[in-house]
């Protein structure tokens, strides 16, 4: 997947913590790493943001 965050290995730690992903009656009702990843680049993008301020 283009722009991940997580490697393969560091997500399948935290897999069983993270909830979703779960198929409901229209299909998966999300997927668990890809918001881990959003969140983890968010992150990143504040704290350079944050650095580049001072």
């Amino acid at each position: 997947m283009e722009g991940e965050v997580l490697r393969d290995d560091q997500w399948e730690h935290i897999r069983p913590f993270v909830p979703g992903g779960r198929k409901g009656k229209r299909g998966p009702r999300s997927d668990g790493r890809r918001f881990v990843d959003a969140l983890l680049w968010m992150a990143r993008g504040s704290v350079l943001k944050v650095l580049q301020i001072h």
